[in-house]
C-alpha cells in the first residue's frame, strides 16, 4: 500500500495536472470565442467549426501556450500537489496575468482584427480562465486531501525537532500530518528500533545536527530497503556538494564541487543587467518613489531616506537606502535592533510599505552604483552579521557575492526567518547562481510583494507546546528500547 501512495506526488499525478491546465488554456480561449460569436452573429457555432476557423493561429497558440506552462511550473509552482489550494490559486492568479499578457498586447498592437472583433475580449479569457481553474483545482485539492495523507516522523536533536515541527504546524500543510517526534543527541546513537518507527510512518525529516552514521542508517534503510521519502535539513557540506560533477581517477569515482564563487563571466552580465533594469525601474518608479517620500515627510516631517550600514561583497561597508519607515527619532541601539511584526516603532503608513516591499524601492539606486546587485543576498545590519557570524562563522561565506534587492531567502523565507535559515538559502543561490535562477526570482519576489506575512514576519513566537494546546494536539511518549520518542495525538 505505501507503494502506491507515492503515486499521489509522483510524476503521472503532476502529468494530469499539466494536462488539465493546458485544456483550461484552451477552452477558456475558445469558450470566448463562442461567446464573442453568439453576440456578432446572433447564434452559437458547432464546436468543430470554431476550432476549424482558427487552424492557421494555431503555431501562435502552441508558442503561448508552451510559454505559459513554463511560468506556471517552472516559475510558480502552480500544483496543487504539495500545495495549499489558497498558494495554488494564489501563483495561477499572477501566472494567467503573465501569460496572457502577450497576447492582449499583440491583439492591441495589430491593426487587423486578430480573433476577436475587439481585443477586449481577452478580458472574457482571462476571466473564464480564473471561474475554471478556481473549480477544477478546488476539486482536484479535495481529491489528494482526501487519499493523499502522509504520516511524518521528526528526527534529531530537541531544538530542532520542536523547531521544525512549529513550523510544520504553522504551515497548515493539509496532507503532512506528525506522528512520532524522536529525540536525540548530537553524538547519540540509534539502534534498529528505530525501523519500527520508519515502517509507520511516510516520510522522515532529519534535522541538521543528527550524527551522520545515524543519518546514513536511516536513509540506508528509508530509501534503499523501503519506499518512503527522507528529507534532510542541509549542513554547509551538504550544499557544497548540491551538482558536483563526477570524475575518475584512473577507475576511482570522484565528485568534483566546484568553487563558492561567481565567474567573472556571470559578474560581468549580472553587472550589465543591474544597469539596465536599475536605470528603466527608476523611470518607471519615479512617480511612486515621489508620492511615497511626499506621504513620509507629510507624516511627522522627518528625513524621506533611511540610510543604514551594511555589507556588500568581501565584506565592505556601503550605506543601504530605504524609505524611512520607522520614527526617526531612535537611539543607535535601537536602530540596530530588528524590527517585529507589531514594533511600537514603525509608522502606519511604514507598515503599509513594508508589507508591499515599496520601503526596497530606492535601493535601485544602490545597484546602479554597483554596491548591490538586482538578485543576491539580502544585506544585513551590522549587528546581525557579527552575531550570525559568531554563532555561526560559515555566515561570512554570504558576502562571496553582492547582496540583493530580492534572494533566495528573500521569496521563501519571512522577514523574522532566523540568519541561520537564511544562510542555508544563500549559500544555496551561490552554488546555483544562474540567469534563468534570477528570473525565477525576480517572478517570484511579485508573489512576496502580495504575501502581507511574509513581508511582516509572525505575530508571536510559539513554542511547539503552545501550538499543540492550540490544535487540541497532546505529545504522549511510547516505549521504544532506549529513544526518546512521542506521538503526536488529538487531547
Amino acid at each position: 500500500m505505501n507503494t502506491y501512495k507515492n503515486l499521489w506526488q509522483g510524476s503521472f499525478i503532476r502529468f494530469l495536472e499539466y494536462a488539465l491546465d493546458i485544456f483550461v488554456m484552451i477552452f477558456s480561449l475558445f469558450t470566448a470565442i463562442q461567446i464573442h460569436h453568439f453576440f456578432v452573429y446572433g447564434y452559437f457555432f458547432p464546436w468543430n467549426q470554431i476550432v476549424g476557423m482558427y487552424w492557421y493561429f494555431y503555431w501562435f497558440f502552441a508558442l503561448l501556450y508552451l510559454m505559459a506552462t513554463a511560468i506556471m511550473f517552472k516559475v510558480y509552482h502552480t500544483t496543487i500537489v504539495n500545495n495549499s489550494y489558497r498558494n495554488s490559486m494564489k501563483n495561477t492568479m499572477l501566472s494567467i496575468v503573465f501569460m496572457n499578457i502577450p497576447l492582449i498586447a499583440y491583439n492591441f498592437i495589430r491593426l487587423d482584427n486578430f480573433i476577436f472583433e475587439t481585443p477586449w475580449y481577452l478580458f472574457a479569457v482571462v476571466g473564464i480562465e480564473i471561474i475554471t481553474y478556481a473549480l477544477y483545482k478546488y476539486i482536484f485539492y479535495r481529491i489528494l486531501a482526501r487519499f493523499d495523507k502522509r504520516y511524518t516522523m521528526i528526527i534529531g536533536t530537541k531544538n530542532e525537532v520542536d523547531a521544525l515541527a512549529s513550523k510544520f504546524i504553522l504551515s497548515k500543510a493539509r496532507h503532512m500530518m506528525i506522528k512520532y517526534l524522536v529525540y536525540v543527541g548530537p553524538e547519540e546513537t540509534v539502534d534498529a528500533s528505530i525501523f519500527e518507527l520508519i515502517d509507520q510512518v511516510d516520510n522522515i525529516y532529519i534535522t541538521e545536527n543528527l550524527d551522520v552514521k545515524v543519518k546514513e542508517m536511516i536513509v540506508d534503510y528509508a530509501s534503499l530497503n523501503n519506499y518512503k521519502e527522507v528529507y534532510v535539513v542541509p549542513k554547509k557540506f551538504d550544499i557544497l556538494l548540491l551538482d558536483s560533477k563526477f570524475e575518475t581517477v584512473d577507475d576511482t569515482m570522484v565528485l568534483r564541487s566546484q568553487n563558492m564563487h561567481l565567474s567573472f563571466e556571470m559578474r560581468f552580465i549580472k553587472r550589465i543587467i543591474d544597469l539596465i533594469v536599475s536605470v528603466i525601474g527608476l523611470l518607471i518608479a519615479g512617480i511612486p518613489m515621489l508620492l511615497v517620500a511626499l506621504i513620509i515627510k507629510l507624516q511627522d516631517g522627518g528625513p524621506v531616506f533611511y540610510k543604514q550600514e551594511r555589507f556588500k561583497r568581501d565584506n565592505k561597508p556601503f550605506y543601504i537606502l530605504k524609505f524611512r519607515s520607522m520614527t526617526f527619532k531612535q537611539t543607535k541601539e535601537m536602530e540596530q535592533t530588528l524590527a517585529t511584526r507589531n514594533d511600537a516603532r514603525i509608522t502606519p503608513f511604514g507598515k503599509f510599505i513594508r508589507a508591499t516591499r515599496l520601503d526596497e524601492l530606492p535601493q535601485l539606486i544602490n545597484v546602479f552604483l554597483g554596491e548591490m546587485t538586482l538578485v543576491g543576498p539580502r544585506p544585513f545590519m551590522k549587528s546581525v552579521v557579527d552575531e550570525a557570524t559568531k554563532e555561526n562563522p560559515d555566515f561570512r561565506y554570504r558576502s562571496n557575492v553582492k547582496p540583493g534587492i530580492t534572494g533566495l531567502s528573500h521569496v521563501y523565507g519571512r522577514y523574522d526567518t532566523t540568519p541561520e535559515e537564511r544562510l542555508r538559502y544563500d549559500l544555496l543561490y551561490v552554488r546555483r547562481c544562474s540567469l534563468w535562477l534570477d528570473i525565477k526570482i525576480i517572478f517570484l519576489t511579485i508573489i512576496v510583494v502580495f504575501s502581507k506575512d511574509m513581508g511582516l514576519g509572525r505575530e508571536e513566537n510559539f513554542t511547539i507546546h503552545d501550538l499543540l494546546k492550540l490544535k487540541n494536539k497532546t505529545l504522549e511518549p511510547i516505549t521504544c528500547s532506549n529513544l526518546s520518542v512521542f506521538e503526536l495525538k488529538n487531547s
